[in-house]
């Protein structure tokens, strides 16, 4: 995809975090000149969409609500059977963010 029509998907994806995502990932792939995986983009995604429940519920809270709706999540997570590898809990998980090229939780002040 050119830079021009990732650029309109980027501006309609804002209300939509699922569809960041997904461009995020094809941004990616069109800069790397190659593609990520399925099993690469599924980890991705799987994290992006708690990232997405968190920041889309989350994001008018008070910090401490959030910390606590982080901490819900983390918990509900961690005791499913979906397979999803989440940030230890020494630090909340709204300071963190995933990356695309290697779909890891990295703290936002390692940005």
């Amino acid at each position: 995809l050119s830079p021009v029509c990732l650029g309109s998907l980027r501006r309609a994806a804002s209300i939509n975090a699922e569809y960041m995502g997904l461009i995020n990932i094809l941004e990616y792939n069109r800069k790397n000149n190659s593609d990520l995986t399925k099993e690469q983009c599924q980890d991705y995604m799987m994290k992006y969409l708690i990232f997405a429940l968190l920041w889309g519920f989350a994001g008018p809270m008070s910090l401490k609500l959030r910390d606590e709706y982080g901490g819900k999540i983390h918990q509900i997570v961690m005791y499913s059977r979906i397979d999803i590898s989440l940030p230890d809990r020494d630090r909340s998980l709204l300071d963190y963010e995933i990356r695309v090229e290697d779909q890891s939780w990295y703290p936002w002040s390692q940005k």
